[in-house]
This record gives structure tokens, C-alpha cells and sequence, in this order.
């Protein structure tokens, strides 16, 4: 299992090697749901699945939120 909690830019360039590593479930936190979007098709292209996603109002005052997503995988090698 691994747990992500990129900055607003996202992963980036460690998507590739996060479905590399063979894992079977993946907790990815975001600040930036437009950023872990765009990633997440990567993760669905390799075979993953969306498990569920929450979102946590930390700041009820304010637009900041956080997505919290469980992100499945076969534990396949990719």
C-alpha cells in the first residue's frame, strides 16, 4: 500500500513509477482535484480502479477542500 499526498501540482512524474511497484491499493490525498484527475486515468489506463473517493471539508470558511481517493490495483506487475 502506498500513501500519496502530492503538492497541488500533482505527481507528476512518479505516477509511472507509483504502478510500477506492483501495489494493490493506493490512497491518494489531494488539495488540487483538477491534479489528481489528470492522474488518475494513468492509474485506470494500467489496469486500476477507483474504490471510493471522499471529500473532506477541513476548512468549512473557505473553497480548500480535500479529496481523499482508494485507488485498487490487481498487484500485478505492470
Amino acid at each position: 500500500m502506498a500513501l500519496v499526498d502530492p503538492p497541488r501540482s500533482g505527481l507528476k512524474g512518479f505516477v509511472e513509477s507509483i504502478i510500477k511497484m506492483n501495489l494493490k491499493n493506493i490512497l491518494y490525498i489531494s488539495c488540487y482535484p483538477e491534479a489528481m484527475s489528470a492522474e488518475l486515468s494513468h492509474f485506470l489506463n494500467a489496469g486500476f480502479r477507483v474504490k471510493s473517493v471522499t471529500i473532506v471539508d477541513q476548512f468549512p470558511q473557505s473553497d480548500h477542500m480535500e479529496v481523499v481517493t482508494w485507488i485498487e490495483g490487481t498487484g500485478h506487475s505492470y
